[in-house]
This record gives C-alpha cells, structure tokens and sequence, in this order.
C-alpha cells in the first residue's frame, strides 16, 4: 500500500465532497454532514484495511483518519 493509493483515492473523494457541500452546505445541515463525515471515514478506514490485508475491520482508525486528512481529504461539515 502506497501512499499514491491513498492520495488517488482523497483526490477522487474530494470532488464529490466539494459537489455535496455546495449542494447541501446550509447552515442548519452541520449535524447531518458531521454524520456524512464519519461514514465516509468508516467506509476509507474498511478500505485502508482490506488493501493492507487486515482483518479487524475498524483498527487505528483515528490514525488513518489523521492521515487522511493529512493528505487532504476535504470535510462536509465546516
């Protein structure tokens, strides 16, 4: 597992996260797009683990959440 992997990967998720944004950013959604925020980090952390062949499904994930994040995955909620 690369670190091009994940870059490629934040790279695709984040036009569709701006696009919901745009969409969806009213004021009173902040709470809704918090949960959508927390999917979309449940749903990368079960990918980072199958690509690296771990089976516990949901380990380190507020470490992979840092690097995500680190590489510049955009959020929902702002």
């Amino acid at each position: 597992m690369t670190i091009s992997d994940v870059r490629t990967a934040v790279k695709v998720l984040n036009s569709k996260i701006i696009g919901m944004r745009n969409y969806y950013g009213l004021k009173n959604a902040g709470r809704y797009l918090k949960k959508i925020d927390w999917y979309i980090i449940k749903k990368f952390t079960l990918w980072y683990n199958y690509k690296t062949q771990n089976k516990r499904r949901y380990v380190h994930i507020s470490e992979i959440q840092q690097m995500i994040y680190r590489n510049g995955l955009q959020k929902l909620a702002v």
